[in-house]
């Protein structure tokens, strides 16, 4: 591997001691929860996991649960629990019209923004 895909490899650790067709897990997280988490770690998240939950919580491609189905519902797509790309474009969309830019990612910021009420129960 060349370029950015093996400095990242080698930043995830995936080049050493790791062989064609071992099993690893990486998620990728976007600038701002990067930032979020690293704010977290130094307040001592272990002490309030509400407030990880609430900080944290973001639906996005490749989620699949019935909090997608009700996003999905109010962008005006058709029926499905998963996040896809035409989740993506019409979330980006809405994004661009409401507030000038876009991630295509739905959080709790957004969703106290809209008045959507979507994690409202997940803020326990």
């Amino acid at each position: 591997h060349r370029g950015e895909w093996a400095l990242f490899r080698a930043a995830a650790g995936v080049d050493r001691d790791f062989r064609e067709g071992d099993r690893t897990s990486l998620m990728l997280v976007t600038g701002m929860e990067a930032a979020i988490a690293a704010s977290l770690l130094e307040s001592r998240p272990e002490q309030n996991a509400g407030l990880v939950a609430e900080q944290l919580t973001r639906l996005r491609q490749g989620s699949k649960s019935d909090r997608v189905a009700e996003l999905r519902r109010r962008l005006g797509l058709r029926g499905s629990n998963e996040f896809d790309a035409d989740t993506v474009v019409a979330l980006a969309a809405l994004q661009n019209k409401e507030f000038g830019s876009a991630d295509g990612v739905y959080g709790p910021d957004l969703d106290s923004l809209l008045g959507w009420g979507l994690f409202a129960d997940a803020l326990v």
